[in-house]
């Protein structure tokens, strides 16, 4: 085999990431799951008149021709507020990773020679591509590194390695590999695949890192529903792998947590981390950038359980989704926060799961929809919306069976929901909407709270509320701002303490700069719920304030 060997001394000194070593924080992805379990929300649970013993056991009922008849959902999650979890953001450096390794340095030029060394290789080991274009394809990555040795892969110079005109890229099995620096096109198929065994007791992937690549013209290249369309995999017990600082440029497919019948059987990949990426430019009518789980007609039940995955700091630049999904939630207990949607067609969608926190995240221009909720014990605060050819920044839809909807399973019951301080501006239609229904699918919110947001519109209405059936639902010092013809709408009417003042902003990612935005908001603890100690960049609140910042 043609393998240029060198032995390497030094002691690996740089700690890779949540996922790969750890950073700068001792904190692991798994930390915050158990604390997160720790801390659970009653979200309005003091004030409500109409829950039962069996509610507060939180029963779903659902639609028992699509769905199972009855299943419990996972318990709520805590606010993942003062960045009491932080995660390693920098970009790799991989000239300190390769000269501080651990192990010996390999330098190939044939698949066979690297297919050889992800069976042997071991921690601390270093395998380099040489520069060049390759069509290899079905790389299976078998090696286990270590916590303080991983195994790395990369190119002999970061970005001159491209792999091209494949069907099947990579398919990582193995532990602790840090993989990444190539430019990849055209695969037809599966670019990366994080996976494992089916059946009792496996574990899959785990603690491995894909970085610093440039993805262009992959994925199906078809539109349609039921297509092969995604590019990245997450499955079989895939666990605390992350996927960051990757360029996706012109792609056809999508990113994918899978939480399928094996899930369903044997537990779900969980902890999973997917930050720092550009997903830009879509390819025509597209399927969502990101989705966390699978149809709940496909695998009823799966919505249920707790991925735990974290999405965050993204940014996504004129992506189309279909159905205004970029990023699509079906199962529960998972972050997205501080990405970026630029000029897009979309936004967050709560599809299905429960206890979702949705924080810190900005929209800059797009169309359709912002966030959609479905579900509950999810927290919608501290968004920012800049986007006034948005149908609705944000929407609470009411949940039950959609007669209307073809296919599309039963929306799961809306309830205990918290939508805080959050900042809308220039709506056009609405800018927030809440207790219609959806396809068919009527049974009314409750239990939720809605306070402290600022809404500025041109037109169409500011706060949309439909009030019939709803119970528990607290609205409560929202700021309302027309600037043109727009009207306030049923929300303040319902408002417990509404503010009609102009906030000043001058800039999307400006705090008001009228006192009324400063000092008038209300604490969300006197409603039951844990109150929001941080604003939109993170930094600490000293009042309960409106609004983001």
């Amino acid at each position: 085999m043609d393998i240029l060997f060198k032995t390497i001394a030094a002691t690996l000194i740089i700690l890779i990431c949540s996922a790969c070593g750890g950073g700068s924080s001792n904190t692991t992805q798994a930390d915050l799951a158990d604390s997160s379990k720790q801390l659970q929300s009653s979200n309005n649970e003091s004030t409500s008149q109409e829950t039962d013993d069996s509610e507060s056991k939180l029963p779903v009922v659902r639609d028992t021709k699509n769905n199972p008849p009855e299943t419990k959902t996972s318990a709520p999650t805590a606010f993942d507020e003062a960045n009491r979890f932080k995660f390693d953001d920098s970009k790799i450096d991989w000239p300190s990773l390769i000269s501080n390794a651990t192990g010996n340095s390999y330098l190939v030029s044939s698949k066979e020679d690297f297919s050889t060394l992800t069976k042997t290789a071991q921690p601390g080991d270093v395998i380099l591509i040489e520069d060049g274009t390759y069509n290899w394809e079905n790389l299976v990555i078998t090696s286990k590194g270590t916590k303080d040795n991983p195994i790395i892969y990369t190119a002999l110079n970061p970005g001159k390695v491209t792999f091209e005109n494949a069907t099947k890229l990579f398919k990582i099995i193995g532990d602790w590999n840090i993989i990444g620096g190539f430019t990849i096109k055209n695969i037809t198929n599966e670019v990366f695949n994080f996976t494992g065994s089916k059946g009792l007791n496996t574990v899959g992937a785990s603690n491995n890192r894909v970085t610093d690549n440039y993805i262009t013209k992959s994925g199906a290249p078809t539109s349609q529903d039921g297509c092969n369309c995604w590019m990245i995999q997450f499955m079989n017990r895939a666990n605390q792998n992350r996927l960051d600082h990757n360029h996706f440029y012109q792609n056809y497919g999508f990113i994918r947590v899978v939480i399928a019948t094996d899930a369903l059987e044997n537990g779900p990949s969980q902890d999973n981390r997917v930050d720092h990426n550009k997903i830009e430019n879509s390819i025509g009518d597209r399927v969502p950038a990101f989705q966390i789980g699978n149809c709940a007609y496909c695998d009823p039940g799966s919505e249920f359980l707790d991925a735990r995955t974290v999405f965050e700091h993204n940014e996504i630049i004129n992506h189309v989704a279909r159905y205004g999904e970029i990023v699509t939630n079906k199962s529960s207990g998972n972050i997205i926060r501080y990405n970026t949607f630029l000029n897009s067609y979309g936004g967050i969608s709560l599809r299905m799961g429960n206890s979702v926190q949705i924080y810190g995240n900005f929209f800059d221009g797009g169309t359709s929809t912002g966030i959609t909720i479905s579900g509950a014990y999810h927290r919608v605060f501290n968004n920012i919306f800049n986007s006034p050819n948005k149908d609705a920044p944000i929407i609470m839809w009411r949940s039950g069976v959609r007669p209307n909807a073809g296919k599309g399973a039963a929306l799961m019951p809306t309830h205990h929901n918290i939508i805080a301080n959050n900042t809308i501006l220039g709506a056009t239609k609405y800018g927030i909407r809440i207790n219609d229904c959806n396809n068919g699918a009527c049974d009314p919110v409750h239990d939720s709270t809605i306070a402290n947001n600022i809404i500025v519109g041109n037109s169409g209405t500011l706060f949309h509320y439909d009030p019939t059936g709803a119970t528990n639902v607290v609205i409560s010092n929202n700021m309302y701002w027309n600037q043109g013809t727009a009207i306030e709408g049923d929300g303040y009417t319902y408002d417990l303490n509404p503010i009609l003042s102009d906030p000043k902003i001058t800039t999307p990612q400006n705090p008001p700069a009228g006192t009324a935005g400063v000092n008038n908001g209300v604490l969300l603890s006197q409603f039951g719920n844990e109150d929001i100690v941080i604003d939109h960049n993170g930094n600490s609140r000293l009042n309960p304030g409106l609004g983001a910042l």
